[in-house]
C-alpha cells in the first residue's frame, strides 16, 4: 500500500521483508493478489513487469496498514528502497546506460518523489541526502529543476544535515548542478 503507482517485485520483496517474516514468499504473494484482480500487473518499458493497485483497494489497504501499527516501518523500508535504487541509478546517468536509466526511474517517478518526501517528513538526514544527491540529475533530465531544487533544499535544512560528511558534500554538488542548469 505505500507504492505509488506501481512497483515491481524487487522492490516489494524490500518494503515488505523477508518471507520468514512474512509466512509467505512476495511474488507468491503478488501473483495470488493479481490473481484476485486486487493488483495489476503491467510490463514496463526497461522489459520489466511491475505491478500496481486499484486506487481503492490501494486506500482500504493503507487503512489496514496504519491499522495495523506497522506503517512507519514499512514507509522506512520504502525510502530505504527507493535510496537504494537511487544511489544505484546516479553511476549511470552520465553514462552509456542513462537512457536505460532514465526509463527505469521514470517508472518509479512517483516512488521517487514519495519517498524523499517521507525521508524529509521523517528527519531522515541519511536517507533524505543521498535521495536528493542521487536524483540531481535525474531531475534535470526530466526538465524538474525546480522540483529537484526544493528537495534539496529541504533536505539540506534537516536538522542534522550540517554535519561536515561526504553524504552534504554530495547533496550541496546537486545543489550547485541545479543552479547551474537552472
Amino acid at each position: 500500500a505505500v507504492f505509488e503507482e506501481s512497483f515491481d517485485h524487487a522492490q516489494a520483496e524490500v518494503v515488505c521483508g523477508p518471507a520468514d517474516e512474512l509466512g509467505t514468499d512476495v511474488l507468491d504473494g503478488l501473483v495470488r493478489l493479481t490473481e484476485h484482480s486486487l493488483l495489476t500487473r503491467v510490463d514496463d518499458a526497461v522489459g520489466g513487469v511491475r505491478f500496481g493497485w486499484l486506487e481503492t483497494i490501494r486506500t482500504h489497504a493503507l487503512e489496514r496498514l496504519g491499522e495495523s501499527g506497522e506503517r512507519a516501518a514499512i514507509e522506512a523500508r520504502h525510502v530505504y528502497a527507493f535510496a537504494s535504487l537511487a544511489s544505484e541509478a546516479a553511476a549511470y546517468l552520465p553514462g552509456g546506460k542513462q537512457a536505460w536509466w532514465l526509463d527505469r526511474l521514470v517508472a518509479d517517478d512517483a516512488n521517487l518523489r514519495a519517498a524523499t518526501q517521507r525521508a524529509i517528513a521523517a528527519g531522515d538526514v541519511e536517507h533524505a541526502l543521498t535521495l536528493v544527491a542521487s536524483l540531481w540529475r535525474y531531475w534535470l533530465q526530466t526538465g524538474r529543476l525546480s522540483e529537484g531544487h526544493e528537495f534539496i533544499r529541504r533536505a539540506l535544512a534537516l536538522p542534522g544535515a550540517e554535519a561536515p560528511t561526504t553524504l552534504r558534500v554530495r547533496a550541496l554538488d546537486a545543489a550547485g548542478g541545479i543552479a547551474y542548469w537552472s
